[in-house]
């Protein structure tokens, strides 16, 4: 109505529920996403920083291992000149200083020269051309196969053919010193292998064992002693060589001078050659020798065995 304290009071209860959106656990909640975010963002730019740096180290031991490889090309170039400076300068000149000075003489002196010196200066001419050609030989032999990217392939072959070539090659050589070349090869014996560089191999062991024999016999053997385990001796009634001389020879690229062997001819080029050709084989090589009493090289290397 109208009128005072015409009035009555009535009291109502009532509630507002506080939005989701303004709750103390959206609030936790949308703290706890944005800690989340930064530890998820800084794992990820630590695995991106991580990723960058090994593809950084990678890059750089790549760019290392080519700078090792080029720095070893030449380190081991310059090892070639200074070896073929060295046996030049030694075994090549001294040689064609003797034949030109040999010849020079005959020619100017063959009327005063009694005929069986001059018989015996020609023979000593025509070993000297000899073993020049054989070191010539030797030295392009290495320079081919110094070049590692040489493509190369497996074929199966006959060893007994292999080695009658060699020995076609050098009996000439050893029947003018009168040496008997002797074989002990199964004539099936076939293997798997490269075979130019084994036969330049065994080019060389056979010529090692006629230059440093005189007389007596050389002897080839080669068997295949496990299923794909090739091996092929030579020995020889040599002069032989010391323990000294024999653990330089495996150890290193040490070339043995003329000078070195009892004034015996021979530069040492033919085991680089051997050696450096075995390691293109995946084989190895050992020496049994008594000064004096000769010496027994042997190569050994896995071979499957010739279809």
């Amino acid at each position: 109505g109208f009128g005072p304290a015409n009035y009555v009071y009535h009291e109502l209860n009532f509630s507002i529920a506080t939005p989701w959106y303004k709750s103390w656990w959206f609030a936790l909640l949308i703290l706890l996403c944005i800690l989340a975010g930064l530890l998820l963002f800084y794992r990820i730019r630590t695995r991106q920083f991580i990723a960058n740096q090994k593809r950084l180290e990678s890059i750089v031991a790549q760019k290392t291992k080519e700078l090792q490889e080029k720095n070893e090309v030449l380190e081991k170039n310059d090892s070639i000149k200074t070896r073929l400076i060295s046996i030049i300068s030694h075994d090549i000149v001294t040689p064609l200083k003797f034949l030109h000075a040999a010849g020079k003489n005959l020619l100017q002196n063959r009327k005063m020269i009694p005929d069986k010196l001059q018989e015996e200066t020609i023979g000593e001419m025509a070993q000297t051309s000899q073993d020049l050609q054989l070191l010539s030989t030797n030295i392009l032999n290495w320079i081919k196969y110094q070049n590692e990217n040489r493509r190369l392939v497996k074929d199966s072959f006959n060893v007994q053919d292999l080695v009658k070539q060699v020995t076609g090659i050098l009996g000439t050589i050893a029947k003018q010193k009168e040496l008997q070349l002797q074989t002990d090869i199964d004539p099936q014996l076939s293997i798997h292998q490269f075979y130019e560089p084994l036969k330049i191999v065994v080019y060389n062991l056979l010529s090692n064992a006629i230059n440093f024999t005189e007389h007596g016999t050389i002897r080839i053997n080669a068997t295949m002693k496990e299923p794909d385990t090739f091996r092929l001796t030579v020995s020889d009634q040599g002069t032989g060589m010391t323990p000294e001389q024999i653990q330089q020879i495996l150890k290193g690229d040490y070339i043995v001078s003329s000078a070195n062997l009892e004034n015996k001819k021979g530069n040492g080029l033919g085991y680089i050659i051997i050696k450096d050709l075995l390691k293109m084989l995946g084989g190895t090589l050992s020496i049994r020798s008594e000064k004096g009493a000769g010496s027994t090289v042997t190569i050994s290397m896995p071979a499957a065995p010739g279809k």
